[in-house]
C-alpha cells in the first residue's frame, strides 16, 4: 500500500487520540490502530504509541475502567513501535490497585481485575510473562470461581487473539506456558482438569478460533491432550467427552481440510478413546444380536443435536423416501442424544414414521448418555445404530461396542477408520461404492427437497436492491459457514476475480464476521466491495447471487445445490477435499467413475454438452481457471444464463429421485447387516 495511506490513517489517529473523552470515542479509534499494527507495510510510529498512552492515563483516571477492549491493544502496539512508556510510576500504582483482589467480590469483578493486571503488566514487561503471570494466578484460584464466568473468560480470550497477544516468537510466550504447565502438580483431579480447560479458554482456545493455527496447535499438544489422556486413564469419561468436544469446536474444525482433519483429530484424539472404549467394553454386559428373528430391522440414527444443518436434511429425506416405499424394509429410530430435538424434527419424524428417542434430564453427562443408550439398544432389540456425520463421540462409544452392529454414515470426512466399525457409509449420486484412502465406502443416493421457493423471489429483488442499486452490478458470493473461505489463495482469487469485474460485489455469509477474513480483504484491497450478510436464508439469497464462487480447498453441498436449482451458476475447483465432500460427489462420477451405470452417465453428459459437444460444467481444476470462469460468467449474459439454465435442469432431473435414495441407502445397511452376522456366526 501507499506510504501516504498509512500517514493519513496515522494522523487521523492521533488527532482523534488528543481528542477523545470517553472510552467509546477511543473504542473506535483503536480498531484503526489496530489495522496498523497488524499491517506489514506500516512504519512504526512512536509518536502514536506515546499519544496512546497519554490518553490511557487520562481516561483511567477519570473514568471507570470497564471497556477493556480499548485496553488490550496498548502493549501491542508500544512494542510495534519499540516504545517506552513514560508513565511507569502510574502503571506500577495501577498494576498495584487491580492486584489487591477481595476474594469475597463477585467472581466477574475478580476476573476483570486479573485481566485487566494482566494488560498493565504486559504495559510494563511484555506479553511472555504477563500471561504467564496470569496463568499462576487462575491455576491457584477455586474451579467454582472461574466456572462462574466460563463465557466471560472465552470473550477475553478472543480480545487476546484478536489484538495479537499470542503472535511473536520473540517473546517465547510458548516456552512460558510450557513450563507453567511442566511444574504444575497435575495428578489428573476433575477440578484440576475443568480449572485447566478454562484457562485455556482464556489463552484463545475457544469456539471463535480466533487464535492462529499455530498457538490452538501448541495449546493441544502442551495441555490438553494431557488433561484428555489422565481424565480416560481415571476413567472420567463425562469429562474426557466434554474435552473431545472443546477440541473439536477450538482445534479440528479451526483448518477445513481432510489432512488437517485426519493430523488433528483422527491421529491425536481417536487412539485415546479407542484404548479406554475397549478396556471398558470387557467390564460391561456382551453386546448381542436380537435373539429374535426380526421382520423389520430396528435401526437407530444417532445425531449429537438438534441443528438442522445439511447432514440433518439429508437424514430426513432418507426418511421420507423410506416412508414412501410401498414395502416397508426395517424401522427406523432416530437418537438426539445431547440435546432436545426441536419441533421441526418432531413434526418430521411422526409424518415420515420415525420413532425419537431423547433424554429429558439434561444435567445427565455425555458418558451417562451412551451408557443409557447402550442398555436401551439391547432392551429393544436394536440391530443396528448408524452414527450420523459428526464422529464426535463414536470413537469411545463404538469401541465399547452400543450395538450389535455399528455403522458409520460420513457425510464429510472418510478417515475415520477402526475394527469397531462395521461399515462405511457416505453421500454421492450415481456410484454404489467409492474408494477413498483405499477403503471400500458404500454410496447411497441423495434425494433433495425442492430447492428452489418460488416465494421468495420478490424477498430475493428487494434484497438486491440493498446489496446494489445498480442492476448490471454482478453480485458474486459464498454461502456457508466462515472458516471455509478464511483462505489466503481463495481470497486472492476473489480479489482477482472483482478486480477483473470492475462493476462487482461479493457476498459472504457465517456465523461471525471473521477478522482475518477481513484484515484479509483489507489487505487485498478489496474490503470495501465484500459484504458480510451473517447467518442467513440460504434459499433466499441463491436467488440474489449472479455468481456463486464456491469456496476451496473445501467446497459446499446443500448451498451450491440451492443456487444451481435457483439457476445460478456454481464455480467449483477440484481439490482433494472437495472430492470428499461437496456438490463434486455427486456429479463428477457422471464423467470419471466406472461405478456408474454407463446409460445414466451418458444421460448426465448429454445434459452439460453445448452443440459442439464441448462440456459446459463450470467445474475448474486450477487457480487460473477458476478466475477465469467467474469472469467469463460474470461479462458474458447470455454464457451465465445458459450455464445456470443448464444447473437448474441438472437438479431437477437428477437430484430429487426419493425413491432411488431410499433404495440405494437401505440396501448398503441391509447389507451391512447380513454381512456382520455371517462374520459372527463365522466367529
Amino acid at each position: 500500500m501507499e506510504k501516504e495511506f498509512f500517514t493519513q490513517i496515522l494522523d487521523e489517529c492521533i488527532n482523534d487520540i488528543i481528542k477523545v473523552s470517553s472510552w467509546d470515542e477511543l473504542g473506535e479509534t483503536t480498531k484503526n490502530i489496530q489495522f496498523l499494527v497488524k499491517s506489514e507495510d506500516y512504519q512504526p510510529s512512536p509518536s502514536l504509541a506515546e499519544a496512546y498512552e497519554s490518553s490511557l492515563k487520562r481516561l483511567i483516571e477519570t473514568i471507570d475502567v470497564r471497556p477493556v477492549e480499548s485496553l488490550f491493544i496498548a502493549p501491542i502496539l508500544f512494542k510495534k513501535c519499540s516504545y517506552i512508556i513514560r508513565h511507569r510510576l502510574f502503571w506500577i500504582h495501577l498494576h498495584k490497585t487491580f492486584l489487591t483482589i477481595n476474594n469475597e467480590d463477585q467472581s466477574d469483578k475478580i476476573l476483570l481485575h486479573i485481566v485487566l493486571a494482566t494488560i498493565v503488566n504486559a504495559v510494563l514487561t511484555n506479553r511472555a510473562i504477563a500471561l504467564s503471570r496470569m496463568v499462576d494466578i487462575l491455576s491457584a484460584k477455586s474451579t467454582g470461581k472461574l466456572t462462574d464466568n466460563e463465557d466471560t473468560l472465552r470473550y477475553y480470550g478472543d480480545l487476546f487473539a484478536i489484538t495479537g497477544w499470542f503472535e511473536g516468537n520473540s517473546l517465547n510466550l510458548k516456552k512460558q506456558i510450557s513450563d507453567k504447565w511442566r511444574h504444575y502438580n497435575f495428578i489428573g483431579t476433575s477440578d484440576q482438569v475443568i480449572r485447566w480447560l478454562l484457562i485455556v479458554s482464556l489463552l484463545g482456545f475457544t469456539e471463535s478460533r480466533f487464535s492462529s493455527v499455530d498457538w490452538v496447535t501448541f495449546l493441544f499438544d502442551t495441555i490438553i491432550v494431557n488433561l484428555l489422556d489422565k481424565s480416560l486413564q481415571t476413567e472420567q469419561f463425562n469429562l474426557a467427552l466434554t474435552i473431545e468436544k472443546k477440541s473439536y469446536s477450538c482445534y479440528v474444525n479451526c483448518v477445513e481440510t481432510a489432512e488437517f482433519y485426519e493430523n488433528s483429530y483422527v491421529k491425536k484424539i481417536v487412539p485415546h478413546f479407542l484404548l479406554a472404549g475397549r478396556r471398558l467394553r470387557i467390564t460391561l454386559p456382551t453386546i448381542v444380536s436380537p435373539k429374535t428373528n426380526q421382520e423389520l430391522p430396528k435401526v437407530c440414527f444417532f445425531l449429537h443435536n438438534h441443528s438442522f444443518l445439511a447432514h440433518t436434511r439429508n437424514l430426513f429425506n432418507y426418511f421420507k423416501s423410506l416412508s414412501q416405499l410401498t414395502l416397508k424394509p426395517l424401522q427406523p429410530i432416530l437418537i438426539i442424544a445431547f440435546d432436545f430435538p426441536s419441533q421441526e424434527m418432531l413434526t418430521l419424524a411422526k409424518e415420515y414414521g420415525v420413532m425419537v428417542l431423547h433424554f429429558e434430564d439434561m444435567t445427565l453427562g455425555y458418558f451417562d448418555r451412551l451408557l443409557r443408550i447402550r442398555q436401551w439398544c439391547v432392551e429393544n432389540e436394536i440391530s443396528t445404530l448408524v452414527g450420523v456425520c459428526n464422529p464426535r463421540t463414536i470413537a469411545l462409544a463404538f469401541s465399547m461396542r452400543i450395538a450389535p452392529v455399528q455403522i458409520h454414515w460420513s457425510m464429510k470426512y472418510h478417515s475415520v477408520e477402526f475394527d469397531e466399525i462395521d461399515g462405511y457409509l457416505t453421500t454421492g449420486s450415481f456410484e454404489k461404492y467409492r474408494i477413498i484412502n483405499g477403503k471400500k465406502w458404500r454410496v447411497g443416493h441423495d434425494a433433495l427437497d425442492s430447492l428452489y421457493k418460488s416465494e421468495l423471489k420478490g424477498t430475493a429483488e428487494t434484497t438486491r436492491r440493498k446489496l446494489t442499486n445498480d442492476e448490471d452490478c454482478i453480485i458474486f458470493g459464498c454461502l456457508g459457514r466462515e472458516a471455509k473461505i478464511n483462505n489466503d489463495e481463495y481470497a486472492e482469487a476473489i480479489a482477482q476475480i472483482l478486480t477483473q469485474v470492475p462493476n462487482s460485489i461479493y457476498i459472504w455469509t457465517g456465523r461471525v464476521n471473521h477478522p482475518e477474513i477481513s484484515s484479509r480483504f483489507r489487505k487485498l484491497g478489496i474490503l470495501d466491495r465484500c459484504r458480510f450478510i451473517g447467518w442467513v436464508n440460504t434459499a433466499l439469497y441463491a436467488q440474489v447471487l449472479d455468481v456463486f464462487v464456491d469456496s476451496f480447498p473445501f467446497a459446499s453441498g446443500h448451498t451450491a445445490f440451492e443456487s444451481m436449482a435457483a439457476g445460478c451458476p456454481v464455480i467449483v475447483r477440484v481439490t482433494p477435499e472437495s472430492l470428499e465432500s461437496s456438490s463434486l460427489t455427486h456429479i463428477l462420477p457422471a464423467f470419471r467413475s466406472s461405478q456408474v451405470v454407463k446409460s445414466i452417465q451418458e444421460d448426465i453428459r448429454r445434459t452439460w454438452l453445448d452443440e459442439k459437444g464441448n462440456i459446459l460444467l463450470p467445474i475448474v481444476e486450477d487457480f487460473d481457471s477458476y478466475v477465469n470462469t467467474a469472469v467469463q460468467l460474470a461479462v458474458d449474459r447470455d454464457f451465465r444464463q445458459r450455464i445456470g439454465e443448464l444447473s437448474r435442469m441438472f437438479v431437477n432431473r437428477f437430484m430429487m429421485n426419493t425413491k432411488l435414495m431410499a433404495e440405494t441407502y437401505t440396501n448398503h445397511i441391509l447389507d451391512i447387516i447380513n454381512q456382520s452376522r455371517n462374520k459372527s456366526n463365522e466367529n
